[in-house]
């Protein structure tokens, strides 16, 4: 490890540029944000800052393609702007934009989605998590029904007492436990350095898991333990259970789990919870739920185009749980580029852009698949910003754009003036906003 790495952390410069970073996967894009440059990361690769971003950001990818919560949350997604664009179809005028107040018929709307995949979870205006003050002790586990907005029924989800607050064991919080382990292994950061920093330099959203775990067995790598609880707990449905029972039998048997190594607590685990049982099972299962989503796009694709790129995105989740069935878990000690060029070959990547932004993709993708990924990530970007933002530059506009149409002033400005225009007639964006409903330039009146 070169020794400004360990000085940057010990002024706690260096584990924030962690947080320069996001995954969307409504856009299928990494953003890396701050200094970080593709020259730096071609030429420096581990040694390059933005190093442990891209690391923590593409196991939020693996996260998303490879287990039964990413899955889930992908297809409920998808079925969301299905429902959205039949609501909107029978609209008699064009809807104003942003949606953020369009009336549905049902509770499924996008800003219930985002309740949904966050349950128990609440951004304050400064963009960090507010949780729900308790007076129990901490590392106390306890159990709460909640309201799913969503899906308009309540359910049960499990908290951690922790310094005087309430964190939910939320997919999203098991998500961000296992992803900022792989970011201090990808680091070379010493292990009593990063003992220091994890429970010292971040919010409990990101260690809460692993706080409980170093509290029973400060001894063990707990490190490796809390990314092998985490990705257990998102490939079994339902997540804030499964980490319950995982959590709970590791206090259960604290004394007896002293006396052994890291794998044999792993292994006792996963057999008395049937972890890998219920996993084998399944993974088949849900790659026949794959395929017949497949096979009912694939007798709609000559008639609606943006199926083939939803085949493409979901030909990804195939590839993933085939490397599931081979190789169960993703942990590595040394999470570095062979790590991300392994991952790539399997599911390959979705769009990194840097800072001065440009762009790049894992691996070698070829380039139909580079079209099928900018094609639906720019529809899903459009969707995402027509619900919540304003359209201004539209997401298809760039010198290499697959846009087959002679982009014009309008498109670079502000792309909503490009509507209506004949001259855009093929315009991506204005089939995006067909394709989820919103603007149908033969709508009419009845």
């Amino acid at each position: 490890m070169q020794m400004h790495k360990l000085e940057q952390l010990k002024e706690a410069i260096y584990p924030y540029s962690w947080v320069n970073g996001s995954y969307r996967f409504t856009e299928l894009e990494i953003k890396l944000k701050e200094t970080a440059s593709l020259e730096d990361l071609m030429n420096e690769k581990e040694e390059a800052v933005c190093f442990v971003t891209l690391v923590h950001e593409y196991i939020h990818y693996i996260q998303n393609f490879t287990t039964t919560w990413g899955f889930t949350n992908f297809i409920t997604y998808i079925d969301l702007i299905n429902s959205l664009f039949v609501t909107n179809h029978e609209l008699l005028n064009d809807p104003e934009l942003p949606l953020v107040n369009l009336k549905t018929r049902d509770n499924k709307t996008y800003s219930n989605f985002i309740k949904s995949a966050n349950l128990g979870s609440t951004k304050g205006e400064s963009g960090k998590y507010i949780f729900t003050p308790t007076t129990k002790a901490d590392f106390t586990l306890f159990q709460e029904h909640i309201f799913d907005p969503y899906w308009n029924r309540k359910t049960s989800i499990y908290y951690l007492a922790y310094k005087g607050e309430a964190v939910p064991l939320n997919a999203f919080v098991i998500s961000e436990n296992m992803a900022i382990i792989g970011s201090y292994l990808a680091s070379g950061v010493p292990i009593e350095d990063a003992k220091q920093s994890i429970t010292r330099m971040w919010n409990p959203e990101y260690n809460i898991i692993y706080s409980y775990i170093y509290n029973l067995f400060p001894s063990l790598d707990c490190f490796k333990l809390t990314y092998y609880m985490c990705e257990a707990a998102l490939l079994v449905p339902g997540y804030s259970d499964t980490i319950y029972k995982i959590l709970r039998l590791l206090k259960q048997k604290k004394y007896l789990f002293k006396t052994y190594d890291e794998d044999d607590i792993i292994k006792q685990i996963s057999e008395h919870l049937k972890l890998d049982l219920s996993i084998r099972k399944m993974l088949p299962e849900i790659k026949v739920q794959i395929q017949n989503r497949i096979d009912m796009y694939e007798k709609n694709k000559k008639d609606f185009g943006f199926f083939s790129y939803i085949i493409d995105i979901l030909s990804l989740f195939k590839e993933g749980f085939n490397e599931r069935f081979n190789n169960v878990y993703t942990y590595r000690s040394s999470f570095d580029f062979q790590f991300l060029d392994y991952f790539s070959q399997k599911i390959k990547s979705p769009v990194i852009v840097f800072a001065d932004n440009q762009k790049t993709m894992l691996g070698k993708p070829t380039t139909e698949f580079i079209h099928s990924v900018a094609y639906f990530g720019g529809v899903l970007k459009t969707f995402n910003n027509a619900y919540f933002n304003d359209i201004g530059k539209c997401p298809f506009y760039e010198d290499h754009s697959i846009c087959t149409v002679v982009k014009g002033i309008e498109c670079k400005t502000n792309a909503m003036n490009a509507y209506n225009k004949e001259a855009y007639c093929g315009c991506l964006m204005n089939n995006a906003l067909n394709i989820i409903g919103i603007k149908k330039l033969d709508r009419g009146t009845p």
